[in-house]
């Protein structure tokens, strides 16, 4: 088990001949405080945070939020429980798996309720290796829902991460992105799953400093290359408003900037759809927003399925070329550890 560490509050973790998992935690200082389970050590550790930090008790009520799906951007992610901030006031809310909300303020207010949760209810992963899907531009988690159902139908441990796609510059959605990656406890191993925009969120992400748990990358209908539709679309004010800025960094010359992912990656091009793409003359073949031509990426394996933009992640055949590439990597990752 990993060292769990928390506003400098270290839980150092052994494993015991029963196999159980013994706890030491240290304050700040590198002072020993206490030793037990680990339960028990999160247990002390949460009691002298709460003394000590921005704590205020958690609502007991369970309170709906409004959606607003395209306004908030997960920077905290335990097992369904996340914690998300408004693109434009930075307030940050504590959502549970259910979508209700049980905290709100500052980060440190719903990360220490989040630790709350996760103390008193022993909420922990199932398994060590997480699936990541990030959706595209005006979409939500949601947009992904069939491949999601696939994933845990074959035994991953699959969520979606959620960010304000028509809101947040493509550089604040990968720091976002960041940030989540880097507080997955108990999690050594990240598989990310993309489509459309998410791609391009993800090799952001990654393009200043790898990430030691993201083992591997699937891009479902990136725009690889810059995308031609936003290039014809970019000074038509409608589009500006529908899109924010990452309407506009998605063109062609500035996707151009951005390195190639350095981790194994496979894309997956659609040849078949409808969409304004094909009205305003992407070249063909396409899904109706994105060119086969515009997915392609170095040094990646390449298909191309006969569906289109918007639904096509969620088909059968789409859905069977990710747990087949998941299967590779994880016999990959039993060969080479």
């Amino acid at each position: 088990m990993d060292d769990d560490t928390l506003w400098g509050w270290r839980i150092s973790f052994e494993d015991t001949h029963q196999g159980a998992s013994h706890g030491r935690l240290f304050d700040p200082q590198g002072k020993m405080v206490g030793r037990g389970s680990a339960s028990a050590c999160r247990q002390l550790r949460l009691e002298h945070l709460r003394r000590s930090s921005d704590w205020a008790a958690p609502s007991r009520m369970l309170i709906p939020t409004l959606g607003g799906r395209q306004w908030w951007t997960d920077t905290y992610l335990h097992c369904g429980w996340r914690i998300q901030q408004h693109y434009r006031t930075s307030r940050y809310r504590l959502l549970d798996p259910y979508g209700l909300r049980r905290a709100q303020g500052t980060f440190t207010r719903c990360r220490l309720a989040a630790e709350y949760f996760r103390v008193q209810r022993n909420i922990q992963w199932d398994q060590d290796s997480l699936v990541l899907i990030v959706h595209g531009l005006l979409r939500s988690g949601s947009s992904c829902a069939g491949l999601l159902r696939h994933l845990r139908q074959q035994g991953h441990q699959a969520y979606t991460w959620e960010y304000a796609s028509a809101k947040t510059p493509l550089d604040n959605a990968a720091e976002s992105l960041r940030h989540t990656l880097n507080h997955l406890h108990d999690i050594h191993r990240v598989h990310l799953i993309t489509h459309s925009l998410g791609s391009l969120v993800v090799r952001s992400a990654l393009a200043q400093h790898s990430h030691p748990k993201v083992r591997s990358l699937v891009s479902i209908f990136p725009p690889s290359q810059g995308s031609q539709l936003a290039e014809r679309m970019h000074g038509w004010k409608p589009y500006q408003w529908l899109t924010g800025p990452v309407g506009q960094e998605i063109r062609p010359q500035q996707i151009s900037q951005l390195p190639p992912p350095n981790i194994p990656t496979m894309v997956i091009a659609g040849s078949k759809g409808w969409g304004v793409g094909r009205l305003l003359g992407v070249a063909q073949p396409s899904d109706g927003t994105v060119s086969v031509a515009e997915t392609r990426l170095p040094d990646c394996e390449h298909h191309t399925v006969p569906r289109g933009h918007s639904f096509g992640m969620n088909h059968p055949t789409v859905c069977d070329l990710v747990s087949d590439w998941l299967q590779r990597q994880s016999d990959a990752g039993e060969k080479h550890p």
